[in-house]
C-alpha cells in the first residue's frame, strides 16, 4: 500500500461494516452482524514503515453502521492508552463516518 506519510506520526486507520442477517425463523432479515478494522502505520526510529492490523473480525448482533464507526475508533484509542506514543509528534485518526467526525 502506499502512503503519503510524514516522519513522527501515527496513522490510525478505521472502518466498519455492517450487514443484515437472515433469520430462518421469522423468514426475513433482521439482527445486524458488524465487524471493525483498524489499521495502525507509522515510521519506526530506523525509517521503517511499520503497519499493524488490530482489526477485530468477530460479529457483533444488532450493530448499526453507525454504532459500528463509532466503535472502531473507541477501540483505535483503547489501543493507544496500551502504546508507548511519546515518540509522536501527531496522531491522526483517518475515518470514512460522517457520524463519527460530525
Amino acid at each position: 500500500m502506499a502512503y503519503n506519510l510524514e516522519e513522527n506520526i501515527l496513522y490510525i486507520f478505521t472502518d466498519w461494516s455492517s450487514r443484515p442477517v437472515f433469520n430462518p425463523e421469522l423468514g426475513r432479515k433482521t439482527w445486524r452482524h458488524g465487524g471493525m478494522w483498524i489499521w495502525f502505520v507509522y515510521y519506526d526510529e530506523n525509517f521503517n514503515l511499520i503497519e499493524e492490523d488490530k482489526s477485530d473480525y468477530i460479529s457483533y448482533t444488532q450493530a448499526t453502521n453507525q454504532d459500528t464507526e463509532l466503535w472502531a475508533s473507541i477501540v483505535a484509542l483503547e489501543y493507544l492508552t496500551k502504546l508507548d506514543t511519546i515518540d509522536f509528534k501527531k496522531i491522526i485518526m483517518v475515518t470514512d463516518s460522517q457520524f463519527l467526525c460530525e
